[in-house]
C-alpha cells in the first residue's frame, strides 16, 4: 500500500495487506454464475450495507492509527487478527514499503468473521502539488494505481482470478495517527483528508480448520514490491 503524506517532507509508503470482512454472500444461480471466484464477494456488493471503496477508507482510518512495535498487527509471526476491524469484520494486513520483506503471520479467528484484502494499495494525502479537494486527491491515487502490476491472491491454495475487476476508490475519508505509527509518516491529530485507491478481496468466513492466504502486488515506479501469507486458524462456535 503506498501513502503520500508530506507535512514537513515528503513520503511515499506502500503496503499490501489483507483484511477480512464478514459479508453476505449473494443468493441465485445468477449471483453464483457472475461470480469467478467462489467465496468471494462480487465487485459489485454491499457487505454489511458499504461498498468495497467504502471499507477501504475504514480499512485506512484504523490502519493510520496503529502504533509501531511488538503487539501490532503488521509485525511477523503470531499476531492477533482482530485487533484492527469492527464487530463482524477483521482488518488484515500487508507489508510497509519501510519494512519492504515478505511477511508470514499466523492467528485465529472465531467462526463467522469473513475476510477482506487488499493486494496493493495506495493512499494520496495533500501536499506537494497533489492538492487538497476529492478530485484531486482521487486523480494522484489513480495516476499511481494505474502502474500497479503482479497482483495475486490464493486462498488455500487456489489462485484467485478477474483481479482486475477487484479494484475500487475510497470515498473521500479523514485521518489521524501517532508519532511512531507503522507508515513513518508525520504525526497528526488533525483530521487530514485522503483518498485511496487500489485492489480488494473479500472472502465470506471461512469453515472451521486451518486455512492459508497470501496477496501482493507490484509498484515498479517505486521500486516496490509487497507479499504476504497467512495462516489461519477458524475456530468453531460451540454455544
Amino acid at each position: 500500500m503506498l501513502v503520500h503524506n508530506s507535512s514537513h517532507r515528503r513520503r511515499r509508503l506502500l503496503l499490501g495487506a489483507i483484511l477480512m470482512i464478514a459479508v453476505a454472500m449473494p443468493a441465485g444461480p445468477a449471483a453464483a454464475a457472475a461470480n469467478h471466484n467462489p467465496g468471494v464477494l462480487p465487485p459489485q456488493s454491499h457487505p454489511f450495507g458499504m461498498s468495497y471503496g467504502q471499507w477501504s477508507a475504514l480499512w485506512w482510518q484504523q490502519a493510520f492509527a496503529v502504533h509501531s512495535g511488538p503487539g501490532s498487527p503488521f509485525e511477523v509471526g503470531s499476531v492477533d487478527c482482530t485487533s484492527l476491524g469492527t464487530r463482524h469484520v477483521a482488518f488484515l494486513v500487508g507489508t510497509t514499503q519501510t519494512s519492504g520483506n515478505p511477511a508470514s503471520r499466523s492467528c485465529s479467528l472465531p467462526t463467522g468473521t469473513a475476510l477482506l484484502f487488499p493486494l496493493i494499495n495506495y493512499a494520496a494525502t495533500p501536499g506537494d502539488g497533489v492538492g487538497s479537494t476529492e478530485a484531486e486527491l482521487l486523480a494522484n491515487a489513480r495516476g499511481v494505481a494505474d502502474n500497479f502490476t503482479d497482483l495475486m491472491a490464493t486462498v488455500d491454495g487456489r489462485a484467485l482470478s478477474d483481479l482486475a475487476s477487484y479494484r475500487f476508490q475510497s470515498p473521500l475519508f479523514t485521518w489521524t495517527t501517532p508519532s511512531d505509527n507503522v507508515f513513518d509518516v508525520d504525526a497528526t491529530a488533525d483530521p487530514t483528508p485522503a483518498v485511496a485507491d487500489g485492489y480488494w478481496i473479500m472472502l465470506a468466513p471461512l469453515s472451521p480448520g486451518v486455512h492459508t492466504i497470501s496477496f501482493g502486488g507490484a509498484a515498479p515506479t517505486f521500486m516496490f514490491t509487497t507479499a504476504t501469507s497467512y495462516t489461519i486458524t477458524v475456530t468453531p462456535d460451540h454455544h
